[in-house]
């Protein structure tokens, strides 16, 4: 038993001619009766900006870079917004909550009427041909202070790739030191773990919300020397 597999490089749109011989065999002795012919024209490669990284998490006291991947393309336009505090909880009722193909269900409700626009940026990249692919980083920490009267050292920010010639991307980066284990119980009370991003330690006298989709808080509790609050 044999597979052969052939990779060749030709330029975009031109045309392949593939023939196969008849006679040969395949998997359960059946052989090819005819001799088979046709032509292939070969697709331009596309055109594509993306997250170089899962991740939506950017420590406080780590790298704060996001990568970014770009094919084809000469330029990536990067916007940023902040989401207000008061405001997440239309997040959860306005939007299908994936962090990392993050949309509003409606174009009338939207990153406009929930947030602060604060960063609008073109990054170029190092594409020489419309196959090659190229990473770039865009430095969030330079941005992060240096508008003190916004106190934009963490939040909740929605960033945004786009390009005249692909679709846009866009994904939710939470920027903080603090993340969360939450175990519910069978009753539906809930113990609250909260840990450094960058250490991994317990954080003490951390204030947790159970905040509710109409924005009223629901429960609310403070965490002790091992980091664990009850709601």
């Amino acid at each position: 038993e044999k597979i052969h597999s052939y990779a060749i490089d030709v330029p975009e749109n031109s045309y392949i001619y593939v023939r196969i011989q008849d006679g040969l065999e395949f998997y359960g002795d059946f052989y090819l009766a005819q001799t088979y012919a046709t032509v292939i024209q070969e697709r331009p490669y596309p055109k594509e900006i993306s997250f170089a990284s899962d991740g939506n998490i950017v420590s406080l006291n780590g790298s704060r870079r996001i990568p970014i991947m770009a094919r084809g393309v000469k330029d990536v336009r990067l916007r940023i917004w902040r989401f207000k505090p008061d405001d997440l909880n239309h997040i959860v009722s306005q939007s299908n909550g994936d962090l990392k193909n993050f949309y509003f269900w409606d174009s009338s409700f939207n990153e406009q009427n929930t947030s602060e626009y604060i960063l609008e940026t073109k990054l170029k990249t190092n594409n020489r041909t419309s196959k090659s692919i190229s990473y770039v980083d865009f430095d969030f920490s330079n941005y992060l202070g240096n508008i003190p009267s916004k106190d934009l050292r963490y939040g909740l920010f929605l960033v945004r790739l786009d390009n005249d010639e692909c679709e846009t991307v866009t994904k939710l980066v939470l920027v903080t030191d603090q993340t969360m284990i939450i175990k519910k119980a069978s009753g539906g009370d809930m113990d609250v773990f909260v840990q450094s991003v960058s250490t991994g330690q317990p954080i003490a006298s951390s204030r947790v919300d159970l905040v509710a989709v109409n924005g009223d808080v629901i429960a609310s509790g403070y965490t002790d020397s091992n980091g664990h609050t009850y709601l």
